[in-house]
């Protein structure tokens, strides 16, 4: 996270294990295509290079699978939380190219570190939007 109250609350409120560091993004439009990167600490980068234009998730898609998800979980000691994700539906953006730099193991953990010897099985960019946060419960 950019911001150290966003950390604050997530590890407050939600029981999460975000850290505050410094964030980047670049967005670079060319005639038919967009070039979109996101860099966080020191060293850690993803880019995307995609089409113009946004397209409907296609139900029951992978893409819908991975984005649609308007339930979230969380685990504090051995206590779980459950939450309600409100949004609209996003649409996603057709990746033609893409670049991981990063070391998963120091941004996830130790369990992530399989990650640093794997391609992806997908990789997408979704449009995104405002998010309402609701109804926490612990399950």
């Amino acid at each position: 996270m950019p911001k150290p109250a966003i950390t604050f609350v997530a590890n407050t409120i939600f029981k999460e294990w975000y850290q505050t560091l410094p964030m980047n993004h670049d967005w670079q439009k060319e005639p038919t295509s967009q070039t979109i990167s996101y860099q966080w600490g020191s060293t850690s980068e993803v880019s995307v290079r995609i089409g113009l234009e946004a397209e409907e998730m296609i139900a029951g898609s992978e893409e819908e699978f991975i984005a649609e998800h308007y339930w979230g979980y969380s685990q504090s000691r051995k206590q779980t939380f459950e939450y309600e994700v409100k949004h609209p539906k996003w649409k996603i953006y057709p990746v033609t190219e893409f670049s991981i730099n990063l070391d998963f193991e120091s941004n996830y953990g130790r369990d992530f570190e399989i990650l640093n010897h794997q391609k992806p099985q997908s990789v997408l960019l979704a449009e995104g939007s405002e998010i309402a946060v609701l109804n926490k419960t612990n399950l």
